[in-house]
């Protein structure tokens, strides 16, 4: 079977520059992400009284820095929006908002839907990167160098991910994080499934506008 090509895998590119003034990079940006931190982390620290939890939201506010300097070097001719990433994007936040809101209405505090995401969305997406490598292996990955197929297993912007693996993966990381914070595995499940279903509607339309289906 020959599949069609990539219909919408590429939606448009977002400029680094508007009317001369820089988005990316030292920029605009980088200014709100400056000031969304520190108010992040007084919030936490206030919020909670520990220090520890504003250093725990470091890494994840380092990240978000890190891509508003860096994107224009890693993409130089504008940051590619691309269908299936942009509805995984919807899939997650609309995922996420709802299972707040659910935990919300049972008595539980929808700070650890957020630490629960996070877990969920890098183990599925390492789960989901692992599934393709696994299945295309002989196609993309073999009889290259050991440094070539790691960067090309790396290489996870260009695409390649099975939502069969991200499941499997992201099973793994709940378990992990419901064990390791002790809560019921039965009710955290029944209060996510709503948002897992909502996140694989999106995900299929991705799939849609990527021409892969």
């Amino acid at each position: 079977l020959t599949f069609p090509p990539p219909m919408c895998s590429e939606l448009f590119r977002i400029p680094y520059e508007i009317g001369g003034v820089k988005l990316f990079g030292f920029g605009v940006l980088f200014w709100v992400w400056v000031i969304a931190a520190v108010i992040t982390l007084i919030g936490l620290a206030r919020k909670s009284g520990n220090i520890a939890d504003a250093v725990g939201a470091l890494p994840v506010l380092a990240l978000l820095g890190a891509a508003v300097v860096f994107l224009p070097r890693i993409f130089p001719e504008g940051l590619p929006v691309r269908g299936y990433g942009l509805m995984l994007l919807v899939g997650i936040t609309a995922g996420v908002g709802m299972a707040m809101h659910r935990a919300r209405q049972g008595g539980l505090d929808p700070e650890i839907i957020l630490s629960l995401a996070i877990w969920l969305v890098v183990c599925g997406v390492v789960g989901a990167r692992l599934f393709y490598v696994t299945e295309y292996w002989n196609e993309s990955f073999a009889g290259k160098n050991f440094r070539d197929t790691l960067l090309e297993i790396a290489n996870i912007p260009e695409g390649g991910l099975v939502i069969f693996g991200g499941f499997i993966g992201a099973a793994v990381g709940f378990t992990i994080f419901v064990a390791k914070h002790r809560l019921p595995f039965l009710a955290m499940a029944d209060l996510i499934a709503p948002s897992m279903a909502i996140g694989l509607a999106f995900g299929r339309v991705g799939c849609f506008l990527n021409g892969c289906c």
